[in-house]
C-alpha cells in the first residue's frame, strides 16, 4: 500500500465520518424539533383545558349569582316600572322621576349584572355551552324587558349597555335555539303573586 493511497484511504473515511456525523447532527435535530413540537402542543393542549375549565367555572359563579336570593328579589321589584318603558314611555318616564334612589339601584344593580354577563360572554370568557343553557339565555330573554328603560336612560348614546344589546342583536337568536327552553314570561311571572 503506498503513502498515497493510504492518504486517500484516511481522506475517504474522515469524509465518510463527517458525512455520517453531519447526518447525525441533522437527524438529532430533527428528534428535538419534533419534541419540542410535542411538548409545545402539550403545553398548549394544557393552557387550552385551563382556559375552558375557567370559562365554565366563571360561567356558574355568574349563574350562582343570578340564582342567589336577593338578586332575584331586587330585580323583579322594577318589573311593573319596566313594563311602562316598553309601552307607555311618558308614564314610566313620570314614575322613574318620582321614585327614589332606594327604589332605582336594584334595577340599574340588575342592569348592570345583565352587562356583565354579555360582556364576558362577547369576550369569550364564559363556557358558552353551558352559558346557552341557562344564564345567555335568561340574560337575552330580560333584554326584552329591559330594552325600553335602556333606551331611554341611554337616549341617543347606543354604547350605553352596548355590550348587552351586541350580545343580544348577533347571538340572541342562537342562544334561545341552543337552550330548548320555552321563552318565560318574567313580567308576568314577577307580578303574579307569590303561591
Amino acid at each position: 500500500m503506498s503513502g498515497d493511497s493510504f492518504g486517500d484511504w484516511a481522506t475517504a473515511i474522515g469524509a465518510l465520518a463527517t458525512v455520517g456525523l453531519l447526518y447525525a447532527a441533522v437527524r438529532a435535530g430533527k428528534i428535538a424539533r419534533d419534541s419540542v413540537e410535542v411538548a409545545a402542543k402539550g403545553i398548549k393542549d394544557q393552557i387550552d383545558e385551563q382556559r375552558r375549565v375557567e370559562q365554565r367555572r366563571r360561567t356558574y359563579e355568574l349563574l350562582s349569582a343570578y340564582y342567589d336570593s336577593d338578586f332575584i328579589a331586587h330585580a323583579g321589584e322594577g318589573f311593573a316600572l319596566l313594563r311602562l318603558f316598553n309601552h307607555d314611555l311618558p308614564a314610566a318616564e313620570a314614575q322613574w322621576k318620582d321614585i327614589g334612589l332606594d327604589e332605582k339601584w336594584p334595577i340599574t344593580a340588575a342592569m348592570n349584572f345583565y352587562e356583565l354577563v354579555a360582556t364576558e360572554y362577547n369576550a369569550g370568557f364564559l363556557d358558552r355551552q353551558v352559558a346557552n343553557k341557562h344564564l345567555a339565555y335568561l340574560t337575552v330573554d330580560t333584554w326584552k324587558h329591559y330594552e325600553g328603560l335602556v333606551d331611554w336612560l341611554g337616549r341617543s348614546d347606543k354604547r350605553f349597555y352596548e355590550q348587552w344589546r351586541y350580545m343580544c342583536d348577533t347571538y340572541g337568536a342562537d342562544i334561545e335555539a341552543a337552550s330548548g327552553l320555552p321563552t318565560p314570561d318574567l313580567v308576568s311571572a314577577a307580578a303574579a303573586p307569590p303561591a
